[in-house]
């Protein structure tokens, strides 16, 4: 069935057969496989733990599907306006990670939510320097330029190598009209 791409007929037989043999790590890959061909982030986020008590997988492999299925689920949410709940039962590790984090920003801001999207950016950008949520960072509208200069500068002073808090800081002084 998954040769001859039948994917539902070959999930029906999986989830069968998963059943019949729950620690099967071979029906769990293949298990794996066929959601991500149906792009069933639902089923996959169900399996996530049952991959890492069955260690179906090497610890990364885990994390990055773990990583792919909640950035798919995210952005499913933001469709309908759930985000912010699914955001709520992510694993606590998992709002650390700049990627998920990202879309999340990007949800705030285009819904006005400014202040919840510079608390998120600056809790993670205090730890990791990422280019994306820098950028996002940015473009946040402050009620406080000068304060949001100012953390970006002393970011900067801790890490003078990183050019994209360069570019942040001219972006933040550019939108406040500050050329000196």
């Amino acid at each position: 069935q998954i040769f001859n791409r039948q994917w539902e007929e070959a999930l029906a037989t999986l989830q069968h057969l998963h059943e019949l043999r729950p620690k099967n790590a071979f029906i769990l890959q293949l298990l794996e496989q066929v959601c991500l061909e149906l792009k069933d982030w639902a089923s996959l986020e169900i399996l996530l733990p049952i991959f890492r008590k069955r260690c179906v997988f090497s610890s990364e492999e885990i994390n990055q599907i773990e990583l792919k299925v909640y950035s798919k689920l995210l952005l499913a949410c933001v469709t309908n306006n759930t985000i912010e709940n699914k955001w709520k039962e992510l694993p606590r590790h998992l709002k650390k990670h700049p990627l998920l984090v990202a879309v999340y920003a990007e949800y705030l801001l285009t819904n006005n939510k400014d202040e919840e999207a510079e608390a998120v950016l600056k809790m993670i950008l205090r730890k990791v320097l990422d280019k994306r949520l820098l950028e996002l960072y940015a473009m946040l509208p402050s009620v406080n330029p000068i304060r949001k200069i100012a953390r970006v500068e002393k970011w900067y002073k801790a890490n003078p190598e990183n050019a994209n808090l360069l570019l942040c800081l001219g972006r933040i002084c550019k939108q406040q009209k500050l050329w000196g």
